[in-house]
């Protein structure tokens, strides 16, 4: 399938601002983070082939003793497999972004992470190697 082009012409709100999320089956609101996290979804689950009922959106999870939200988690075999982390465009993904998802990871211990606004994919291993910007084949561990 064709890589989907940014911004995504299929992501249009509804009248009051909102967007339908099909995978969590409710109207979200249209944020620029949210209109990100769509287009991840779509991606993960139309190009890369990710089984929609595999990944975990907007949950809570514990680090540090502090409540913290990851934006997704892909699970391959009950165990988190990638964690994603998602700005909103205009936020670039520097260091500190790298570093919130190696934090928020730390509970998770997903092998592998995708960090996008959107504009931007960068992709990374648990040990924080950077990877080449290609979405990993659903339940790899290596590429």
């Amino acid at each position: 399938m064709e890589h989907e082009s940014w911004p995504n012409p299929n992501l249009v709100p509804d009248a009051q601002g909102r967007l339908w999320d099909a995978l969590r089956r409710k109207w979200v609101v249209a944020t620029p983070e949210e209109y990100v996290r769509q287009h991840f979804l779509r991606r993960a689950i139309l190009e890369a082939h990710y089984p929609p009922e595999v990944i975990a959106v907007e949950r809570g999870l514990n680090v540090h003793g502090q409540p913290k939200r990851f934006d997704a988690v892909v699970f391959h075999q009950g165990k988190p497999w990638m964690l994603v982390e998602c700005k909103a465009p205009h936020i670039p993904l520097n260091d500190a972004v790298c570093v919130q998802w190696m934090r928020y990871n730390l509970p998770l211990e997903a092998p592998w992470g995708w960090l996008t606004n959107g504009v931007t994919d960068r992709f990374f291993a648990a040990d924080g190697r950077e990877l080449p910007p290609v979405l990993p084949a659903f339940g790899t561990f290596a590429l």
